[in-house]
């Protein structure tokens, strides 16, 4: 059975960006209310191709764990074929003292929302066969003699752990 291990986008972004600074006056002082407020306003302000609040998940396997990374993105806007990843912020400073260099985590948060987003269409779009998926990760197809060019069969898949896990001859050994 596989460990599972659940973790939040923004936990994991503030987890790897974390570095040795204690300057802390970024810190808004906006109160929760004001900042959904603030939220709200803005995702009415779009039109019909934009969609607020939106669940973003994806889970790596490795070995034997399993890693949710889950989030919300603010909203996704999709317009003239391109998607927007929409991560508002409400603050009380200076909009003339706010850069792309603020705030690292916030650009980091929405760069992982892209990538999920990225993720999640591509896996729509079409479902890859293994040999596709094979072909796409190493650049050959294994099922194809390098030697003389003849297709092959493939009759068994061997795991380095659990040893043969499908043999065409006695089905699934598993």
């Amino acid at each position: 059975m596989n460990k599972i291990i659940k973790v939040a986008i923004r936990n994991l972004v503030e987890f790897i960006m974390r570095y040795g600074s204690i300057d802390n006056r970024y810190t808004s002082s906006i109160k929760a209310i004001e900042g959904i407020r603030g939220h709200q306003k803005v995702q009415k302000s779009y039109g019909n191709n934009y969609t607020a609040e939106v669940p973003l998940k994806y889970t790596l396997t490795y070995e034997d764990l399993e890693i949710h990374v889950e989030g919300r993105a603010d909203g996704i806007l999709i317009e003239d074929g391109k998607t927007i990843i929409d991560g508002i912020k409400t603050t009380t400073k200076d909009l003339l003292l706010i850069d792309e260099n603020t705030n690292p985590l916030h650009w980091a948060q929405a760069k992982c929302y892209g990538y999920i987003y990225e993720i999640i269409k591509k896996s729509n779009t079409r479902k890859m066969s293994f040999k596709e998926r094979l072909i796409e990760t190493f650049g050959v197809n294994p099922f194809k003699c390098s030697n003389c060019g003849s297709n092959m069969i493939l009759w068994e898949v061997w795991h380095y752990k659990y040893g043969i896990v499908l043999n065409r001859l006695f089905r699934n050994r598993r």
